[in-house]
């Protein structure tokens, strides 16, 4: 339609007299066919890019491909932090909690953690590698500064990286504290999908962290076809914030921090040898999304607990829309503020359109459940306009509810957002999208309410914790069936 569109208004600029020699109505008109055929030529030129990144994204997926060094085996009494993986009886598993682990390794394949004893640990999964790889670099910690050279500050040097995710933001000490977007006013949220793009030739840089409580993932690009890697699945963390990374050999490199899924992160700078220097990836043809959602994005209590575990982070390296922005708050939807009076879907609307997205995604919200379906309607088909009404011609990807539960209130909130898509879309000229979540074939998380007795089901003992939301592994297959959603709308 849009290719259809752009050609009819070039073919007619090209049959028309002179602008100058028209009458006012005329050039009133020819104008506009000219804003017409502007638009859609950009939006031509968006699907095109975003086509091109999702390709590449296949093949160039640091979530997909295995880490350069293995976890260290499970052990009993041994200090343990959380976001720490560690091997046990054929699988990998992510510590919820920080302690010192009990006397029993886990063994558990379903999504609620369970204790060793002590500590309480989530299963993420069979093995992606058994052996560390010959291109693993040496890493050791610290509490003390190696000293070795330079150090390239964010707030001295901040053109030698590239921050996606978030604002950038200093602390009293100087350090980058990025932020997200306002929970409300006067109120920024910490935001997940942070991250940190450089490039380094040393053999051996030093990331200086200085927060104390969370644990970063790093990786690694060496250049070599190959793909980014992480380092390790582990966390670093930050209560030794000196990490040195020994790769034996000084050649370009593309490092990446993913930073806490949910919390306080402080980054000063990258310590390089004399010869040695920081500077950032090109931003230039960088795809932009915003990602509105409640807890199932934002994540919880329940996960993800590893860095760049978090939907926006996966989205990410899934789509291969670089920049991806979490407007996720909990306990919120199109209506509900939440016990904490945090903004609504649509009240996101306004500071999001400053960011100019290419992509919008909208997750449904099971919070909205105790209003009526009319009130839902049309609040759905309000946020979905105001962002039109804000100039923005961009893609829109409306997603259903997350099944949370065994409760077929959900599919009823999920048939109330799906109307109020259906009113916006009947009107809209621009390319959008309707994902079932709840009511998908198969469904996104299944349960007797919402599967059919023909069809295997069961999978909510995998992928959700304890109340609902998604672990590590299931905001990995969130992640996914939203990425390959989203591009089936978007990239024929």
């Amino acid at each position: 339609m849009i290719r259809r569109l752009f050609c009819a208004v070039v073919a007619l600029l090209l049959t028309a007299p002179a602008v100058a020699q028209l009458d006012p109505a005329a050039r009133g008109l020819a104008a506009q066919a000219n804003q017409t055929a502007t638009a859609a030529s950009a939006q031509a030129s968006r699907l095109s890019r975003l086509r091109a990144a999702s390709v590449a994204a296949r093949s160039n997926n640091v979530m997909i491909n295995p880490p350069l060094s293995v976890p260290v085996a499970w052990a009993a009494s041994t200090a343990v932090f959380q976001g720490e993986v560690r091997a046990s009886n054929g699988n990998w598993y992510v510590a919820v909690t920080a302690g010192t682990t009990g006397s029993t390794a886990p063994t558990t394949t379903a999504g609620a953690a369970a204790s060793d004893g002590a500590v309480l640990w989530s299963y993420i999964g069979p093995p992606t590698i058994t052996a560390n790889d010959p291109a693993a670099p040496t890493v050791t910690q610290g509490t003390t500064d190696p000293n070795s050279g330079i150090t390239y500050t964010y707030a001295s040097f901040p053109g030698a990286y590239a921050l996606y995710g978030g604002y950038v933001v200093f602390d009293g000490s100087n350090r980058l504290t990025p932020m997200g977007y306002y929970l409300k006013a006067g109120a920024r949220q910490v935001g997940p999908g942070r991250r940190l793009s450089f490039f380094s030739d040393d053999a051996a840089p030093i990331i200086i962290g200085t927060n104390t409580n969370n644990a970063w993932r790093i990786s690694i690009d060496n250049l070599d076809g190959r793909g980014p890697r992480m380092i390790t699945p582990s966390g670093l963390t930050m209560t030794k914030p000196y990490i040195t990374i020994n790769n034996g050999s000084a050649k370009p490199r593309l490092y990446t921090i993913y930073l806490a899924p949910q919390g306080y992160d402080g980054f000063l700078g990258v310590e390089v040898g004399g010869q040695s220097q920081v500077w950032a990836p090109s931003r230039s043809g960088d795809l932009r999304a915003v990602v509105i959602g409640d807890s199932t994005v934002q994540g919880s209590g329940q996960g993800p607990w590893l860095a760049g575990g978090d939907v926006a982070s996966r989205l990410a390296a899934l789509t291969g829309i670089a920049d991806v922005w979490s407007f996720s708050a909990g306990g919120t939807g199109e209506i509900n503020p939440s016990a904490n009076g945090w903004y609504t879907f649509g009240q996101r609307i306004p500071e999001a359109l400053e960011l100019k997205p290419d992509v919008w995604i909208i997750m449904g919200s099971v919070n909205d459940r105790t209003y009526s379906a009319a009130s839902i309607s049309a609040a759905v088909q309000a946020t979905m306009t105001a962002i039109r009404a804000g100039g923005s011609k961009a893609p829109i990807i409306r997603v259903g509810a997350w099944p949370i539960a065994n409760d077929a209130t959900i599919t009823t909130d999920e048939f109330a957002i799906k109307a109020g898509y259906d009113a916006f879309a009947a009107t809209d000229p621009y390319p959008h999208a309707w994902v079932p979540w709840s009511t998908g074939s198969p469904p996104v998380i299944t349960w007797p309410y919402n599967t059919p007795a023909a069809a295997p089901g069961g999978n909510n003992q995998r992928y959700l914790g304890g109340d609902g939301h998604p672990t590590d592994i299931g905001t990995a297959h969130e992640a996914r069936r939203l990425a390959e959603a989203t591009l089936s709308a978007l990239v024929p």
